[in-house]
């Protein structure tokens, strides 16, 4: 019986972290489809510091972790927030996260020119 209670038990922590994945997942969609313009209108504020950690760690997550493509991200995410992240990872001296940023910016950005290049 204390077998089926600990299996019940690792069932409802599997459950709990699959909520609050799937609840981190709608938020940051939710997120990535507002602009900073339309965030600061519908808050009346910038992003706290909370938000911008939870985006950072969820940009991260998504780069590292499920491979997403970077430029796909980045486009996802929008330059201003990708903007946003940059100044609060340098609030936060987070050095190597903001070079990283910059690179997919960049990287982003070139992508787009060729694109462009591609018509002319």
């Amino acid at each position: 019986m204390e077998h089926n209670e600990e299996n019940e038990s690792n069932d409802s922590n599997i459950n709990q972290r699959f909520n609050r994945k799937l609840a981190t997942m709608n938020y940051m969609e939710a997120m990535g489809n507002l602009s900073m313009d339309d965030y600061v209108r519908i808050y009346g504020e910038l992003p706290s510091h909370t938000v911008l950690k939870g985006m950072t760690q969820e940009f991260i997550k998504s780069y590292h972790t499920l491979g997403v493509d970077s430029l796909h991200l980045v486009d996802g995410y929008g330059l201003d927030w990708m903007d946003a992240l940059i100044t609060y990872n340098e609030e936060v001296e987070e050095y190597e996260l903001c070079a990283m940023f910059r690179d997919l910016i960049i990287e982003y950005e070139n992508a787009a020119i060729e694109y462009i290049g591609g018509f002319g």
